[in-house]
């Protein structure tokens, strides 16, 4: 329970500030579903928040010591509250507050498809371009909240070993 008390401050903290660069980048017209700056975006904040609770953690509850372990755990607890909560948010934001968000992101994604189509030249059939259409047009927001979620937690999954053996002592 020591452990999600620290998670859970630098979790939630993770979460608005990936909310807020979320909603920039939508409102500034980056397409922060299909604009690569947002993995590293959520690679620079998943990285500092697992770090600084896990730092936290050792200096403050831990008497100055943290094992590999413990460092696994906070961070464990950190990118998936993260993830959950800001899966949650896009969901609600793509179903109820924003539509055009899930809208923009099929025309965005058919147009990025049919441009990867003309400079591959016929390396993908026409019959396998229509599948990838279709299936482009039936994505839900619930497809993309699920996607959002895993590529948070993989991110989260990387990155907290590197905090975990950096902070060891």
């Amino acid at each position: 329970m020591i452990y999600l008390k620290a998670s859970l401050k630098y979790g939630l903290a993770a979460f608005f500030v990936s909310l807020i660069a979320f909603l920039t980048f939508h409102f500034l017209d980056f397409k922060p579903l299909l604009n690569l700056n947002t993995l590293v975006l959520d690679i620079i904040i998943i990285g500092v928040f697992t770090f600084l609770a896990s730092k936290e953690f050792r200096d403050y509850v831990n008497n100055k010591s943290l094992r590999f372990w413990q460092g696994m755990t906070i961070g464990f607890f950190v990118y998936m509250i993260m993830a959950l909560c800001f899966s949650i948010s896009v969901f609600v934001l793509m179903e109820f507050i924003l539509p055009d968000i899930l809208i923009e992101y099929k025309a965005q994604a058919a147009l990025f498809l049919e441009e990867s189509e003309v400079k591959s030249e016929g390396l993908i059939t026409a019959e396998e371009f229509e599948k990838r259409l279709q299936t482009l047009e039936n994505t839900t927001s619930w497809d993309l909240t699920i996607s959002a979620f895993f590529k948070k937690v993989v991110v989260g999954m990387l990155l907290t070993p590197v905090s975990s053996i950096f902070l060891r002592r």
